[in-house]
């Protein structure tokens, strides 16, 4: 449904046009309950003008060095990473958990719900740092609105919410009971396997 428009976007980037593409996303993201599948983590790892892409779960891996096609811009970070981790989490059936975020995004349109929606999957981002909101408590509000969740797996938070077709409730849970260090284990292996690659390219 998605994917021609977006790889078309990208061909000659605008950037209100990305913008609008971003919001019509957001308005059709799921944030409700379903039953969660195998567990994904997809990072990014960069080199020069290569990326490498890494998606891992606990009895899978793979990845796929790509060039770069789209600078790092705040809040436009998924038409950076997705083209990269495209080929890889499109083949996944379970639960994708992103380094980036989901609703936690001044437009709703983080890495996680872009992927999410565009590919109809079920995913989480999980950030290490704060990119928009206010914290209350162990909540992140934006204009009243709880956007995300502070976990504290080790003495440093991390940022998790929604990407798609899971609760916060849910999304918090998968992400603390699959953390041993500070991001989820499944996160950090593909932190390490995108970084592995990479040196060597």
């Amino acid at each position: 449904m998605y994917e021609v428009e977006f790889f078309k976007l990208l061909k000659n980037p605008d950037f209100k046009e990305l913008r609008k593409f971003q919001i019509r996303i957001a308005k059709n993201v799921d944030t409700g309950y379903n039953e969660i599948g195998e567990i994904y983590g997809a990072d990014v790892a960069y080199k020069g003008d290569k990326a490498v892409g890494a998606i891992v779960s606990k009895n899978y891996e793979s990845y796929e060095i790509k060039e770069i096609e789209f600078p790092y811009i705040p809040t436009y970070f998924a038409f950076r990473e997705l083209p990269i981790l495209w080929n890889l989490i499109k083949k996944c059936d379970g639960c994708i958990i992103f380094d980036g975020n989901g609703l936690l995004h001044p437009y709703r349109a983080g890495l996680a719900t872009m992927a999410g929606v565009m590919l109809e999957k079920q995913t989480i981002g999980v950030a290490k740092s704060l990119l928009c909101g206010e914290i209350k408590g162990e909540y992140v509000y934006q204009n009243k609105e709880i956007i995300g969740k502070i976990i504290k797996s080790s003495k440093n938070p991390i940022y998790v919410s929604i990407g798609n077709r899971v609760t916060l409730k849910q999304a918090s849970d998968i992400v603390l009971n699959n953390c041993v260090h500070r991001v989820p284990e499944v996160l950090r292996k593909a932190h390490i396997l995108a970084n592995h690659i990479a040196e060597r390219i």
